[in-house]
């Protein structure tokens, strides 16, 4: 290898910012995957019962209250935050279904 008196050995040469701040972390760098590598996972059987059970007694509470969002929250145990949330995830409404 060829060295000059100017010349640094590559490992005592500074760093670029982003390498130099690599370096000095203790976190490990992320790692890019591909996009089919990130899709989520198939839910499992359990998963997919609890999740239904969880939308039919959200519908019973409905029912039961009347659509009233702090009822329903305090029958089932959670805050109206909450309920809410799980009324959007389950694509539920607070109308009535009168069958």
């Amino acid at each position: 290898m060829l060295q000059t008196p100017n010349s640094v050995p590559f490992s005592k040469a500074p760093l670029p910012g982003f390498a130099m701040e690599a370096a000095g972390s203790r976190r490990p760098l992320p790692v890019y995957r591909p996009r089919e590598a990130l899709a989520p996972r198939p839910l499992s059987p359990h998963k997919i019962a609890a999740q239904s059970a969880e939308r039919d007694e959200m519908a019973r509470a409905i029912e039961q209250c009347g659509g009233d969002v702090t009822a329903c929250g305090q029958l089932l145990g959670m805050s109206r935050a909450t309920f809410y949330r799980k009324l959007k995830q389950y694509n539920l409404s607070l109308e009535r279904q009168d069958a």
